[in-house]
């Protein structure tokens, strides 16, 4: 079954962690990236919203 985000929801940071919200399309969940984990994978580490969608295939995500 293919997980994507939530449409017409955004994902956020809060508390130093990002937040997206997803489906597929029998059950919405949340998935939280710690802002750790992005920076133990990515060179140069950076820890903002933009970065964190670009990984969202690591985190077994797919765009919308």
């Amino acid at each position: 079954m293919r997980v994507q985000m939530y449409p017409g929801m955004t994902a956020f940071i809060a508390d130093e962690s990002c937040h997206i919200p997803i489906t597929d399309n029998t059950a919405n969940s949340l998935v939280i990236v710690a802002r750790e984990a992005l920076e133990d994978m990515t060179s140069p580490p950076r820890a903002t919203l933009a970065r964190i969608l670009e990984f969202t295939a690591t985190f077994g995500l797919w765009p919308p």
